[in-house]
């Protein structure tokens, strides 16, 4: 997908959470080792290691590694979509600086079309979704609290915005 979505150019992974709301308080750097000089490479572990990604950050990656695709791997993006909207707007900002695309995960449970339009105004090329199983008993032995209907919903409210989809299984 990340291929796809950014054309063969080199990239940075962002996994972990976007603020200190986040539940889960994860957070690292994959960026492709052949793209860094010795000099960055020994800095990495001061950059690694974090609990909260801020605009600095962002703008770090941009400026230091020149990235222009941001992938972000946090399962509770848009538990609380306030925090989504919030972070939709400060990457909205960042992007009138330079075109950054970015794609992020998102539990099928609370997304909608208009946090999905707010994702796609604001840069994001793709949604990872956590669809895990279409069938109600794995879903209910996972504690899954989602639906096979909501699913359904999930891919309907995407293709209508024209929001590219990955689903994830387990």
């Amino acid at each position: 997908l990340a291929e796809q979505a950014n054309q063969g150019k080199d990239f940075l992974e962002v996994v972990g959470c976007d603020d200190t709301t986040c539940p889960l308080g994860t957070f690292y750097f994959n960026i492709p080792l052949n793209n860094l000089s010795d000099e960055k490479y020994e800095a990495l572990p001061k950059i690694i290691v974090r609990d909260t990604i801020t605009n600095e950050e962002i703008k770090m990656a941009i400026q230091e590694y020149n990235a222009d695709f941001l992938w972000f791997y946090d399962d509770t993006f848009s538990l609380d979509k306030e925090r989504a909207y919030e972070f939709c707007k400060r990457i909205k900002k960042i992007r009138k600086k330079k075109d950054i695309r970015w794609i992020c995960q998102l539990t099928v449970h609370n997304s909608d079309k208009k946090l999905l339009k707010t994702l796609k105004d604001s840069g994001c090329m793709a949604v990872s979704w956590g669809f895990e199983s279409y069938s109600p008993k794995v879903l209910k032995s996972m504690n899954k609290p989602i639906t096979p209907q909501q699913i359904d919903t999930a891919i309907k409210n995407s293709m209508e915005v024209g929001m590219p989809i990955q689903g994830n299984f387990l």
